[in-house]
């Protein structure tokens, strides 16, 4: 039977005649083995078919696999990318792992839009900043516009730490919450709703008008000068990693039996990584005037 032999960067349309595949040993390391619809063998490597599991592709169901080598070290990865599932796309582990991140022009393969917009993979990014040195309504527009253009589903939301709010609120088209027991001015628009004032650091404030009517959240982790979107009840640009299955769970680490005090240490091992490079987008208010992205300081 023909094996599918992939190229450098040439998406692979591809359809499974099996939901599963088969754990097989090579001279590349363990591989898995999926049979396709037309008759041709496909191998991929373990981390790659649990991705295809992930995204409940099923038999028969179209999607691409793409084979990418980066250039600056000359690593080679695989990238899925789903076709009906949504607008992502998936980095696989291959024999060397590259972080996964945001979108951020490093000329992986961009899927295309639902509209049939393409994407200059060598310049498209999802790490922006402002054009001068405070928020504007074009830096929101932009922020949030980079999300939206991925998907057809969802409701577009916004992050913002607490010292945006005041420049969040000022923004042309912001309609803000207003509770239920207090009377809006007849003048302006506005929202009356249940607000919770117990968490003044973790509330929906309101909502962008001129951006399909974003929700603005305060967020208490949000790092100050910095907004994220994404597109909430769709694919989730975030997820749970771990090193291996169940290491997110608490087990006994060591335990101290002396009387009269008994001492159980327990663990758990996990982080969270970004699992759908479209999904999410982040704005970095450039009070200093860099002109490009700058990274927080996360301590």
């Amino acid at each position: 039977m023909e094996v599918l032999r992939f190229q450098t960067n040439v998406p692979e349309e591809v359809a499974l005649k099996f939901g599963d595949g088969k754990g097989v040993a090579g001279k590349y390391g363990d591989q898995v083995l999926f049979t396709l619809t037309d008759g041709r063998l496909m191998y991929l490597p373990p981390a790659v078919a649990e991705r295809i599991r992930e995204l409940g592709i099923v038999r028969g169901e179209v999607f691409q696999v793409v084979k990418r080598e980066v250039a600056k070290d000359g690593k080679r990865f695989l990238v899925l990318v789903g076709g009906e599932k949504g607008s992502i796309q998936l980095a696989t582990l291959g024999s060397t792992e590259r972080t996964m991140v945001l979108d951020d022009a490093d000329s992986a393969p961009i899927p295309t839009a639902f509209d049939g917009t393409t994407f200059n993979a060598a310049t498209h990014t999802h790490y922006l900043f402002t054009a001068s040195t405070t928020l504007a309504n074009a830096d929101m527009t932009a922020l949030v516009s980079t999300v939206i253009e991925h998907t057809q589903v969802g409701v577009p939301t916004v992050w913002i730490n607490t010292a945006q709010r005041t420049a969040v609120a000022a923004l042309t088209g912001f309609i803000p919450i207003t509770p239920t027991n207090v009377t809006p001015a007849y003048t302006s628009p506005s929202v009356v709703q249940a607000y919770d004032r117990n968490t003044p650091n973790n509330q929906l404030i309101g909502y962008l008008a001129n951006q399909n009517y974003a929700e603005v959240w305060v967020k208490p982790w949000i790092p100050a000068g910095y907004l994220f979107a994404y597109m909430a009840n769709s694919l989730k640009p975030l997820k749970i990693r771990t090193r291996n299955e169940g290491s997110e769970a608490l087990i006994l680490a060591a335990e101290d039996e002396e009387h009269p005090l008994r001492c159980r240490v327990l663990t758990a091992e996990f982080g969270v990584g970004v699992w759908q490079r479209t999904a999410g987008a982040v704005l970095f208010v450039d009070s200093g005037g860099a002109a490009a992205y700058v990274a927080p300081a996360i301590v």
